[in-house]
């Protein structure tokens, strides 16, 4: 019932990663926690549940911004879609706090950034770079994101972000799953939030570079959105504590995971890995996970890993819990955790529905409306 704390603040202390989990070293407030559905098991009981969550301390301000805007610039932008582009260019600039910094990185064929990355108190220049801006060429989103990266780096923001704005239809370069792998591998701790412009924008590559950048992805199909989608982005860069953080749940002893979408399980390990992304000031994360086949005294263990921004380096957290076996089904009862059951049962329910939903659809009707029959009778039997 201990929970074991271990930070890593670049590689020079993965070394010494042994003393500082016995010394609980600071993890910056965010904590990891491990709650058992039933924590004494009665003879019989194989299925339960198990409740891993993280918790981020709130965060009263921010630090000021990086960010690198790779602006696609090619010939299929031609239009509004790069008349957008420059609208929601000119609105992140005034938007930017004074102390902010941006690059401007307009991108085609090739890509070049048009400015370094400049204060945002220099309003005017960065307004005639993004004003200066052309459509000509092919679509290199891969040379975009090597130039915008790399405007990260040369300021020493390696916890920046890359805004992306395109319309991802994507004719030179990498494309594809080498484009989205080359994204998620470059970008070295950087965000990458994408925008997709225009109606006929390609949703499947702006969507998965969003995603293998930990940001979020937006689509501007008129200039009447922009306002709502950089305010959206902008209050992330207030809020964002960590990111690229993974729960990874593992078993020791005799259980097994109800295999689920929520979350990718390698059976053969007994792991069950939950991608966070970013965690925000404030918030609260908590995933219920289904046990089949428990046997004696299983050990629950979870493990948190992220990557604090403003240079704060890489937090490893762990909680642990295990299961405990009673002779007596009344002590089993009682100890129940009651706000973990309430969520499994929310779980089962929910399950059953979309269960029952999905036969519907099939034209299995009998079938279910006995499936929401029973739901409904085990719920009234709990």
């Amino acid at each position: 019932m201990r929970q074991r704390t271990l930070v890593m603040v670049g590689a020079g202390l993965a070394m010494a990663a042994g003393a500082l989990a016995q010394r609980s070293a600071p993890t910056a407030g965010i904590e990891v926690s491990v709650r058992l559905e039933e924590p004494l098991l009665a003879p019989g009981d194989e299925a339960t549940s198990v409740r891993v969550g993280a918790s981020v301390p709130t965060v009263g301000g921010r630090r000021p911004a990086v960010i690198a805007l790779a602006l696609d610039v090619s010939g299929s932008m031609e239009g509004d879609k790069l008349e957008n582009a420059r609208r929601a260019a000119h609105a992140l600039v005034d938007r930017m706090g004074r102390a902010d910094r941006i690059a401007i990185v307009p991108f085609a064929g090739t890509a070049e950034p048009s400015t370094g990355t400049e204060a945002i108190s220099d309003r005017a220049s960065l307004h005639a770079a993004i004003d200066r801006v052309e459509s000509a060429g092919g679509t290199c989103i891969s040379c975009g994101l090597t130039a915008a990266f790399a405007a990260l780096a040369r300021a020493g923001a390696d916890r920046g972000r890359v805004m992306l704005l395109s319309d991802g239809e994507v004719n030179d370069g990498l494309a594809g799953e080498e484009l989205i792998a080359f994204a998620a591998r470059e970008r070295r701790g950087a965000t990458l939030t994408s925008i997709g412009l225009g109606a006929a924008f390609d949703e499947r590559t702006m969507s998965a570079l969003a995603r293998a950048g930990d940001g979020a992805f937006y689509f501007v199909h008129h200039s009447s959105v922009i306002d709502s989608v950089l305010e959206r982005e902008l209050a992330s860069l207030v809020s964002t504590f960590a990111t690229d953080a993974t729960l990874e749940v593992r078993i020791e002893g005799e259980a097994r995971f109800v295999p689920d979408g929520r979350y990718t399980l390698d059976a053969a390990r007994q792991l069950a890995v939950i991608e966070l992304g970013a965690l925000r000031g404030g918030e609260r994360r908590a995933y219920v996970l289904p046990l089949s086949d428990v046997r004696a005294e299983p050990l629950i263990e979870a493990h948190l890993r992220a990557n604090l921004v403003d240079g704060g380096g890489a937090v490893e957290l762990a909680d642990e819990r295990r299961f405990e076996r009673t002779d007596d089904p009344s002590r089993a009862l009682a100890a129940r955790d009651m706000e973990v059951v309430l969520e499994a049962e929310r779980l089962r329910s929910a399950d059953a529905i979309d269960g029952a939903v999905a036969r519907f659809m099939a034209g299995e009707g009998e079938q279910s409306v006995s499936a929401l029959r029973a739901e409904a009778a085990r719920l009234a039997a709990l």
